[in-house]
């Protein structure tokens, strides 16, 4: 179903690491990063659907990245996000925490627009 004429279709979707945070590791899933490796194809898709329905503004929420971009490696937040957004990267828009991260984690700010292609 494609949105009707009129108001903006909107919406925000959790991102996979942020989403992982809420699932415990054990069995197939030996930690967190596991866990979110597993979920990026599902909000990949998640996403873009979206797209198809017709919606052009979406945002990633990954606040559990700002929590603790300073403890974490962020090459693989920015890994994760690349990963996660390519396909829709037109429609995208970004939660203020992300910004955030993106801002102060160092290498974010000059890694992310290089795995984005730009």
């Amino acid at each position: 179903m494609i949105a009707p004429p009129g108001p903006v279709l909107k919406a925000s979707v959790p991102g996979p690491y942020t989403l992982s945070g809420r699932i415990n590791p054990g069995g197939t899933y030996e930690d967190r990063w596991d866990i979110t490796e597993a979920l990026i194809p599902i909000v990949r898709e998640e996403l873009e659907q979206l797209v198809h329905c017709g919606c052009r503004e979406i945002t990633l929420d990954e606040p559990s990245m700002s929590c603790y971009g300073h403890r974490e490696d962020s090459r693989r937040f920015v890994k994760i996000f690349a990963e996660t957004v390519k396909p829709i990267l037109g429609y995208l828009g970004l939660l203020l925490l992300c910004l955030l991260v993106i801002a102060f984690v160092p290498g974010i700010s000059t890694a992310l627009p290089r795995a984005l292609g730009y």
